[in-house]
């Protein structure tokens, strides 16, 4: 599937500039250094030896065994601070944009190639999961690998190359699979019949041999399923009602835009972008013009089982319950939405007035406000559960015998940060096993802390549950007189307690 022709020098430079200004604004980010986020996968990383990253993770967490490893590597040779443990997602979003800009440019004409990187780099999310502790980055990463590959594929050597690629992409992203059988499928559809069996053997065995051991062996070890199925059912398709199932899909098919909005309206300005590419992809469907610009003719079909392919089987996924069709988790498919984005953007230019007016709402629905969004917080980074900033105020402020209390959503960072700051380390740290939702079990978790004169009780505010806990227990502290402090910092609070008082 090949489309360079159109290329001049002037587009390339334009595309050079937009993956320029793409990883100028990913560095940004990254030199921001914000706090660590509740569900980073630091300890899990810090605290155990290469040996031991194959064991279950902690503070119910799952991350595919290579990006942990990459992680690890880089934390053993530059330390276990914030930046070490950024560098793989930061590497891992810069490689996917210049990946897919290089695909781009070999399947899509200018203007297609030109959006649908713009798309990308200019991506909010995108942006800010370079400068996470999170493998999403290193799933855009393996999606942009194998879509370029799989493209360069037309000798022994470079589908050697793919056949690795697709073997190992797996164990650096966990929804790579839902990429690699888009890709044999659209190879099968666009090969000649007399290799397509002997292509699908030499690209498909290695993935299916690898992916079986991953899932059959590996991560049964690492994950077990119970936590993190309980911690998905929202988002696998209700197949057990099946009335509710049109309301769930209208809910959770804009996801697929998630990745390419931006916040804080990123829910309804999915929904507009879906709404758009629907019209869009039916009127190019019903083959209103001769050529289009994705692809040659004999290669449209390949072309879109490719790119709409992905999010297809992440879907058929989440109806066998196997994975969660919802925001971070399709990630992996922001470079095939976004180049299908620009492909069809380019294609409804020359089209019916009914499809421009699509083409220019769906680019004014995902790159405007990702643009806008990308150059304000340049300047003024959002910030999120900052305990790095509560953990040093609980420092200053505690006394000799306080203790602390953190809430099982604040556990793992508060203890990431308490360790490097010499007061807040000295402190005994308690902690308990309810939900975090619970506010009963808060209060009796500090009922029983009495022998303490002070208790500093930590709350991480990561949804709404968090929020309705945390105000539950300060009208009870308040109420019985128990609260003697607060401190707050972004989407953290800590409550300096009398547990004698508490009631």
């Amino acid at each position: 599937m090949t489309n360079d022709s159109g290329w001049t020098p002037r587009h390339v430079r334009i595309l050079h500039a937009i993956v320029a200004a793409g990883m100028a604004f990913r560095a940004v980010r990254l030199a921001w250094n914000p706090s660590l986020y509740t569900d980073a996968l630091a300890l899990n990383v810090t605290e155990r030896g290469f040996g031991d990253l194959l064991r279950p993770l902690e503070y119910v967490q799952a991350a595919p065994p290579l990006h942990l490893l990459l992680v690890k590597i880089a934390t053993t040779l530059l330390g276990d601070g914030e930046t070490a443990l950024r560098a793989v997602p930061f590497a891992a979003g810069c490689g996917a944009l210049v990946l897919f800009a290089s695909w781009t440019r070999r399947v899509l004409e200018p203007a297609a190639g030109l959006v649908a990187t713009a798309i990308l780099a200019t991506a909010w999310r995108m942006i800010d999961y370079t400068a996470l502790e999170k493998h999403y980055a290193s799933d855009v990463l393996a999606c942009s690998a194998l879509l370029l590959l799989a493209n360069r594929a037309t000798t022994g050597r470079r589908t050697f190359a793919l056949a690795a690629a697709c073997a190992v992409a797996p164990w650096l992203s966990f929804p790579a699979s839902f990429v690699v059988l888009p890709i044999l499928a659209a190879r099968w559809i666009a090969g000649a019949p007399g290799v397509r069996v002997r292509d699908a053997a030499a690209v498909g065995l290695p993935w299916l041999v690898s992916a079986s051991v991953l899932h059959g062996i590996v991560l049964p070890q690492m994950t077990p399923p119970g936590p993190m199925r309980a911690w998905w059912i929202r988002d696998f398709v209700p197949i057990h009602d099946p009335v509710s199932i049109p309301g769930w899909l209208a809910s959770h098919l804009p996801d697929a835009f998630g990745a390419l909005v931006a916040p804080p309206d990123g829910a309804i300005v999915s929904a507009v972008a879906t709404a758009a590419v629907a019209v869009l992809a039916v009127e190019a469907l019903r083959g209103s013009r001769a050529r289009s610009s994705l692809a040659p003719a004999p290669d449209r079909r390949a072309a879109w089982v490719l790119l709409a392919g992905p999010v297809a089987l992440a879907l058929a996924a989440s109806a066998l319950q196997q994975y969660p069709f919802a925001h971070r988790h399709l990630y992996f498919a922001a470079p095939a939405v976004a180049a299908l984005s620009g492909f069809l953007f380019a294609d409804a230019l020359r089209g019916t007035r009914l499809r421009r007016a699509a083409a220019l709402v769906l680019i004014a629905a995902v790159l405007l406000p990702n643009a806008a969004k990308a150059l304000y917080t340049a300047v003024r980074p959002p910030a999120k559960q900052d305990i790095r900033t509560l953990v040093a105020d609980i420092a200053r402020a505690a006394r000799s015998g306080d203790c602390v209390i953190a809430t099982p959503t604040a556990l793992q960072v508060y203890r990431y940060y308490a360790a490097r700051i010499p007061a807040a380390a000295s402190l005994e740290l308690r902690t308990f096993s309810a939900p975090p939702e619970d506010a009963a079990a808060v209060l009796t978790a500090l009922r029983s802390a009495a022998p303490a004169p002070r208790v500093w009780l930590v709350f991480a505010i990561a949804g709404r549950e968090d929020h309705a806990t945390r105000d539950s227990v300060r009208a009870a502290l308040e109420t019985s007189g128990a609260l003697l402090e607060t401190c707050e910092a972004a989407g953290a609070t800590a409550f300096a307690v009398a547990p004698a008082r508490v009631r």
